[in-house]
């Protein structure tokens, strides 16, 4: 949460934040701390908690599942200000397609997603070549 409050420190106080998740704790504890009109997510199925969304044998549809993780990286990279964990992959997207400054980018863990990073870096290397 630090993260997100140095990020809102840069920001007007009516700011509202998109958050994408796949844990109903981090959901309820968001709210709980910044306001239930202020906190925003697109609606998906969610897994029990402690278990991973992807690759879940409860996930009563893959497919939708795996639409909805796309739907949350576009609306992230529509943010204006993204807090960005760096051993996500998923982070590591949303910021690749995000249209706004380095500089609007917050980093929890910075170094330790530089394998992702790496590997987007690469493939817009050869996105750009063609």
């Amino acid at each position: 949460l630090d993260a997100t409050d140095r990020a809102l420190s840069k920001m007007g106080s009516d700011t509202t934040i998109f958050l994408a998740t796949d844990n109903a704790e981090v959901q309820s504890l968001y709210q709980s701390r910044y306001g239930v009109d202020r906190v925003n997510w697109a609606e998906k199925w969610l897994p029990p908690q402690g278990q991973s969304i992807h690759k879940n044998s409860g996930c009563p549809d893959g497919e939708r599942a795996a639409k909805d993780a796309l739907v949350d990286v576009g609306l992230l990279a529509r943010c204006d200000r993204l807090v960005l964990t760096g051993n996500s992959s998923f982070s590591s997207l949303a910021g690749w397609f995000s249209q706004e400054p380095e500089t609007t980018r917050d980093r929890v863990f910075p170094h330790s997603g530089s394998a992702p990073i790496r590997l987007l870096r690469a493939i817009k290397r050869l996105a750009i070549r063609r």
